[in-house]
């Protein structure tokens, strides 16, 4: 395997797993919540995260402002809008991240 560099991380066979935590919408919607997700995984010893941008209108159709999942009580959609960040506070969360 060819060895790949991400700004300090090297991937390599002679290296450890690179283990990357996800937090999608698990945040609910909260920067501050994201925030504590963020630094668990740090503190869990990760050294990149990967982290979801939902922009609702653009990946979701009329449609799915119709389609109710069987666990809700309202649309697929409302749940996207109410566990997205908006642009500044995933900004925000960028930042705080890469302070880390």
């Amino acid at each position: 395997m060819k060895e790949i560099k991400i700004q300090n991380i090297i991937i390599s066979e002679e290296k450890a797993p690179l283990v990357v935590p996800e937090i999608g919408i698990n945040h609910n919607g909260s920067l501050e919540l994201a925030k504590i997700m963020v630094d668990a995984a740090f503190s869990a010893g990760a050294k990149i995260i990967k982290h979801q941008t939902h922009i609702v209108e653009d990946e979701m159709s009329k449609a799915a402002k119709k389609v109710i999942p069987g666990n809700a009580k309202i649309s697929i959609y409302e749940i996207m809008q109410k566990c997205a960040l908006n642009y500044k506070d995933e900004l925000a969360l960028k930042e705080y991240t890469e302070k880390l």
